[in-house]
């Protein structure tokens, strides 16, 4: 039996929301592989440095970009494997915390939050092929997708239900209004 990955928990004043990550075996391969490339171009690094004989500044500065490279790609493994978003409603506050290796924790106060919607993510890839845009491209494949349930926050548009299907979202945009 496969469980829900949209968990909802009621109490009397508070709503905790559970979203577990989609399991996807092609995203597992392609990060598997990309850690693999990543690990390659450090081993890779130290041999040309020692061939060429290139300053060890330039070196340092390749290892670290290539160290935060593979942490993110450690990240977004975990993440894949069992990562959940649990979004919290108390009487006073929404948090939104994004658990895999690296934990995101935020944090908003109620009377902020307007104009809760649900609203699908820009595709940034298609943008790019239509503007040609390197930019953009660059942005689409190195950041997070963003989540289809958006909110204004101040100034902010605070997005998050990341890897959720229409309804799933249509539900939880429910329970939060309720509440608000």
């Amino acid at each position: 039996m496969q469980k829900e990955r949209v968990q909802m928990e009621s109490g009397e004043d508070l709503l905790s929301i559970k979203i577990f990550s989609r399991k996807s075996l092609l995203r597992s391969v392609f990060l598997y592989f990309s850690l693999g490339l990543c690990i390659f171009f450090i081993i890779f690094s130290f041999n040309a440095f020692q061939i060429y004989s290139l300053p060890q500044v330039l070196l340092i500065f390749l290892l670290i970009i290539l160290a935060l490279c593979g942490l993110k790609i450690l990240d977004m493994i975990k993440w894949n494997i069992n990562g959940k978003e649990v979004i919290t409603l108390s009487s006073e506050k929404l948090k939104i915390e994004k658990r895999s290796l690296i934990r995101n924790n935020k944090e908003y106060l109620l009377e902020q939050i307007k104009n809760i919607r649900i609203e699908p993510e820009s595709d940034s890839v298609l943008r790019w092929y239509t503007t040609g845009e390197f930019v953009t491209f660059v942005t689409a494949i190195l950041t997070a997708p963003e989540g289809l349930i958006k909110f204004d926050y101040g100034r902010k548009t605070i997005r998050f239900a990341y890897d959720i299907r229409e309804d799933e979202a249509l539900k939880i945009i429910e329970e939060i209004k309720k509440r608000i």
